[in-house]
């Protein structure tokens, strides 16, 4: 349904994202939906939420949402810190607890490398 709302949508949720107070099934919600829109301003707030947060889902659908961007994405969490960036994502691979679709996003990513 946002999707449907456009570029008008990419600030809020963006705000969302970044928002560490705000409850992590909401978060994990904005990261899917920026993954959605594909739209280059999310690459940034996505990366550091993968970097940065401790919640295992949240990173792993801030990774899904990355890899739904495309080679642009992928091209800018390798220049980062590519090492850790591809460690992080095989340790991500390993966890049992995501979902189907996680897990698929996560081995598209490691197949990308």
């Amino acid at each position: 349904m946002l999707t449907h709302l456009g570029n008008i949508a990419i600030p809020p949720l963006i705000d969302i994202l970044e928002d560490e107070d705000t409850e992590s099934e909401l978060r994990w919600y904005a990261a899917r939906t920026l993954g959605k829109f594909q739209h280059p301003k999310a690459i940034a707030p996505l990366i550091e939420l993968f970097k940065t947060d401790e919640d295992e889902e949240l990173k792993a659908m801030a990774a899904t949402a990355l890899m739904q961007m495309g080679t642009v994405a992928i091209a800018a969490l390798k220049n980062l810190n590519g090492e850790a960036a591809h460690q992080q994502l095989q340790q991500l691979a390993n966890n049992a607890t995501l979902t189907p679709d996680l897990q698929q996003g996560i081995a598209i990513a490691l197949a990308e490398w």
